[in-house]
């Protein structure tokens, strides 16, 4: 089950730009973004059923309607801008968005010290930020200068 949930993330992560814009001209940003958090909520809900007392929290309960405020806040204005996006982008940029978030937080996360960079975040901030500019630059690293 770990690994199905560990190749889930990805998957939804890079449908999520496709399907967007194939909906784009039928629904709105905020419909869309309100209804993908709906299904993604009971989908985990019903995985967190099924694995019973298998899984431990450590994080006290009153800390859950702080997480939950933020976790919609965070995903719901991530989501909303990205939705918003595909009605006049392509979904690869709107992927692109998504992939750059995830290396623009961990830059910001090193350059504020909170976090100290080992080998492997060095090397896969690396291989992230040159993907993105091979696809910016269709292939042609020149088109920087």
């Amino acid at each position: 089950m770990p690994y199905v949930l560990l190749a889930l993330v990805p998957a939804a992560f890079g449908l999520n730009p496709v399907i967007a814009r194939a909906l784009a001209a039928d629904f709105g940003p905020a419909t869309l973004t309100v209804v993908r958090w709906t299904l993604s909520a009971l989908l985990i809900a019903l995985l967190a059923i099924a694995r019973g007392n298998k899984e431990t929290w450590r994080l006290p309960r009153a800390a859950f309607p702080r997480l939950i405020l933020l976790g919609a806040t965070g995903m719901g204005f991530c989501s909303y801008a990205a939705y918003a996006g595909v009605q006049t982008a392509t979904a690869t940029n709107v992927g692109l968005i998504y992939a750059c978030t995830a290396a623009l937080v961990a830059l910001y996360e090193i350059i504020r010290g909170a976090v100290r960079p080992g080998p492997s975040l060095v090397i896969g901030l690396i291989a992230c930020l040159a993907g993105v500019a091979v696809i910016l630059t269709k292939g042609d690293l020149s088109r920087l200068a």
